[in-house]
């Protein structure tokens, strides 16, 4: 196989993110950047120099009509929706000429290269009922990052002295089984639509959830020479996310933090 080079790996993933607003502007659905793709527009116009993925967002509603309904010729979505054994409570939208070698499973994966999606779910404005909801989503969080890590040299001993023991203790629970519980619990307030809004199944805990109206519409921003959608309140997430989210990080951490590597299934060309 041949390894994808940094730049073809953005070349995929940008592809992926213009088919994914192509078929949301076609269908009415919305998508924000998010997390470091988010700050990459803001800062960068594009990719933060440094970094090597594209990250989105949707409201829940969206995010389950897009993750049924979307259909391109090289482009599939890894999800609970669509894949009975997905490992994860968000979905990947993945070039299916390529594959993934994930170096914290030692073995290649079920999708290729990819954008993760982030479903953005409801939580209420009251401060003691949210943390309540917010800690139970990250215990559970933990426990499924428990099960998909492995004792290795890149953990620090602290994390690998949890994982030896987690690991042996979830021998008989699936990763699915629990990414489903995450995801149940993500969608507590599907219905009662509290005041507030945020990833409740990844990501930064409570400083992910904001008041519900920074996501009430989008607006475009450059990324990469494409205007993609960000949320109306975009200042407002990154600051209760990053602080101040303009300011470069000191040189030393100005480096991706994933394990994996992307192949071409077959030798060819980006086209």
């Amino acid at each position: 196989m041949q390894r994808l080079t940094s730049q073809e790996l953005k070349d995929i993933q940008f592809s992926i993110l213009k088919k994914i607003d192509a078929f949301c502007k076609e269908y009415g659905l919305t998508y924000f950047l998010a997390h470091g793709s988010l700050i990459g527009a803001v800062r960068h116009q594009g990719f933060i120099p440094w970094d090597d993925d594209i990250d989105i967002s949707m409201p829940r509603a969206d995010y389950e009509k897009f993750v049924s309904s979307f259909k391109d010729e090289t482009v599939s979505i890894y999800s609970l929706r669509t894949v009975s054994t997905c490992r994860y409570p968000y979905a990947k939208a993945y070039d299916t000429r390529t594959e993934v070698y994930e170096g914290s499973f030692k073995h290649m994966s079920d999708y290729g290269a990819n954008i993760d999606i982030f479903p953005y779910d409801y939580a209420p404005s009251d401060d003691d009922q949210r943390k309540k909801l917010v800690r139970k989503a990250r215990f559970w969080q933990m426990v499924l990052k428990v099960k998909l890590s492995r004792v290795s040299s890149i953990m620090t001993l602290k994390q690998n002295l949890i994982i030896a023991p987690g690991r042996v203790l979830l021998a008989f629970t699936s990763a699915t089984t629990l990414a489903r519980k995450i995801d149940k619990l993500a969608r507590t307030y599907e219905t009662k639509k509290g005041g507030k809004m945020g990833c409740l199944v990844w990501g930064y805990g409570e400083r992910e959830i904001v008041d519900a109206s920074v996501f009430s519409s989008a607006i475009q921003m450059p990324f990469e020479g494409f205007n993609a959608s960000v949320p109306i309140g975009y200042a407002a997430l990154l600051s209760s996310m990053y602080g101040s989210y303009m300011e470069l990080p000191p040189v030393e951490k100005q480096t991706t933090h994933h394990d994996f590597t992307a192949y071409w299934k077959e030798p060819k060309n980006l086209k």
